[in-house]
């Protein structure tokens, strides 16, 4: 799941302080959905910045994946 704010913004840092606020709480309620749905207390959180972090899309969003013991070899390996 990706959240993504509605502000046209490339950077954490871009947010006032109120704003990262909402922004972080809303990728909280969006695992908590998510671990209902795939019945797990386990997430991957992610923020690339900038294009040497892995930001393809310059927009910031944060991913929020569902993770499950052995859904892969190696754990850390969700992204590439």
């Amino acid at each position: 799941s990706l959240v993504i704010p509605k502000k046209h913004i490339e950077s954490l840092f871009d947010l006032n302080e109120a704003e990262a606020g909402e922004f972080m709480q809303l990728g909280r309620n969006v695992a908590r959905l998510l671990s209902y749905v795939f019945n797990t207390d386990a997430f991957d959180w992610a923020v690339q910045e900038k294009e040497a972090a892995g930001q393809s899309v310059p927009h910031l969003h944060m991913h929020v994946v569902p993770r499950k013991i052995g859904d892969l070899p190696k754990p850390g390996d969700w992204y590439q």
